[in-house]
């Protein structure tokens, strides 16, 4: 067993048991692991024993249990020849002016500061992971969002709900036979004081604490690269939902990252207008992560994962490896 593999089952125990599909932390901090491939910053807890209520498996779901995660390997087992695995299409992108800060600047005004953040938190989330099998092949033959409904409840109680999206094909159709949508894939429940938070403490409401905050969670001795920190944005918003002021503390550390470049304008994967940014790591060649931040309202909608390398040859290049859209 070399250091990665130890690294990976390393990180297989934030699912519970090993015989079960990885949960959606454990997903995001592999994916974070393997997109890095030897993630020196990033911190990996084990949880803590919880009391499971319910896990099942779907025929969609059933290749989590033996997915390592997120179609991020850096270089694919495939012969050549091997058919692409099926991704999401990647998102239509039209000009818009302006610098990243300019930018976020603006949006940033769009936010009420006034708004408070919930005290029992609710979360929506659709996301798609591209799976791979322990061999590092792509398993993926259609496009199968997951929904997350996630609650925190002021008293430290966190639980989540998944189930199956619409799949779709290549081409983006629905797949009549498909596991309908709705149907469970597994459920966990964290009585107060059991799940072990990445981001425990709120967000802050200064600009200037923000590098330290997401110093602290990903366990990074300096600055983080403006990729990290839409990898770190991610875990929070699973976790946390911002009142005015943090969103407002969050747009302005983002509009300061000077590797943090403007797409252009974008509908989201829920149809909704958004503007596109794109940070890239010299230390993660071949993947770009992207921050999808609505105009109109400030919002975090989404961040996607995209392969831009040339050493794959299970999917093509450009392709979407993952993808989290906020509801």
């Amino acid at each position: 067993m070399d250091d990665f593999e130890r690294r990976v089952r390393a990180a297989r125990p934030l699912s519970g048991h090993r015989d079960l599909p990885l949960t959606d932390r454990a997903k995001r901090e592999l994916a974070d692991l393997m997109l890095s491939g030897r993630s020196p910053h990033r911190r990996i807890p084990r949880a803590p024993r919880r009391r499971r209520v319910l896990r099942t498996a779907s025929v969609a779901a059933l290749a989590g249990v033996i997915a390592v995660v997120g179609g991020i390997t850096a270089t694919s087992l495939l012969s050549p020849g091997t058919a692409y695995a099926v991704t999401p299409p990647i998102l239509s992108v039209g000009p818009i002016p302006g610098t990243t800060e300019e930018l976020l600047a603006v949006m940033s005004q769009q936010v009420d500061p006034t708004t408070p953040a919930p005290a029992d938190v609710t979360i929506g989330v659709e996301a798609w992971t591209l799976q791979t099998n322990d061999e590092g092949k792509a398993v993926s033959s259609a496009v199968a969002p997951e929904r997350y409904v996630i609650t925190r409840g002021s008293d430290g109680s966190y639980n989540t709900t998944v189930t199956t999206g619409q799949a779709v094909d290549g081409a983006g159709k629905p797949i009549d036979d498909a596991p309908a949508p709705g149907e469970l894939v597994w459920e966990e429940a964290w009585g107060p004081g059991e799940y072990q938070f990445l981001y425990p403490s709120p967000f802050p409401e200064n600009v200037d604490l923000v590098a330290a905050y997401f110093r602290d969670a990903t366990g990074a001795e300096g600055p983080i690269s403006a990729m990290s920190a839409i990898q770190a944005t991610n875990d929070l918003l699973f976790e946390q939902q911002l009142a005015g002021k943090q969103l407002i503390a969050l747009l302005q550390y983002f509009a300061s990252q000077p590797d943090l470049t403007p797409l252009g304008e974008v509908k989201d994967r829920l149809g909704r207008d958004g503007v596109a940014f794109a940070a890239v790591d010299a230390d993660r060649p071949g993947y770009e992560r992207h921050l999808i931040v609505s105009p109109d309202t400030g919002r975090i909608l989404a961040t996607e994962t995209i392969y831009t390398g040339t050493d794959r040859t299970d999917i093509a290049s450009p392709s979407v490896v993952n993808y989290f859209v906020w509801k």
